[in-house]
């Protein structure tokens, strides 16, 4: 991981449950270090599919996720 990437997905598809459809496909996504970073969207857009994602709640089909900072729940 590039050293000031504080979090990364990379071709990522996830589903709330292993036998259901994806609910994100083809996720790309690159948060720098030390930078402040928003997600909105509309209602059922996808944000908080997102962040499970990020923190390993939901199921991945495909892809990486990379967490190098302290995630706190």
């Amino acid at each position: 991981m590039v050293a000031d990437v504080a979090l990364r997905i990379s071709d990522g598809t996830f589903s709330w449950f292993k036998d259901k459809p994806p609910c994100l496909q083809n996720i790309n996504l690159e948060v720098k270090d030390k930078s402040l970073t928003a997600i909105v969207g509309m209602v059922g857009a996808g944000k908080s599919s997102l962040l499970a994602a990020l923190i390993g709640d939901i199921y991945k089909h495909s892809g990486a996720v990379t967490v190098k900072v302290s995630i706190d729940l």
